[in-house]
């Protein structure tokens, strides 16, 4: 029910957010991960991971709305 109504109010009016919203769902288990691992480089790991996450949903959703704006006049 709640996928339906963020569906209705935001994602049909900015279909960019997906991306986001994406991005946001897919963090939290990968800290989560870094953190239950025993070896030490599995926290470094899911820090550059999420870092990794973060700048790609940053650069997809900048690209996305970029292309729904007005074109500039120069």
């Amino acid at each position: 029910m709640l996928l339906l109504a963020s569906y209705i109010w935001f994602l049909r009016a900015y279909p960019a957010l997906a991306v986001v919203a994406a991005a946001a769902l897919s963090i939290p288990p990968v800290l989560t991960s870094g953190l239950e691992r025993a070896y030490g480089g599995a926290m470094i790991g899911s820090l550059l991971a999420t870092a990794g996450i973060l700048y790609l949903a940053w650069r997809w959703y900048d690209r996305l709305t970029v292309r729904e704006q007005a074109p500039r006049k120069v």
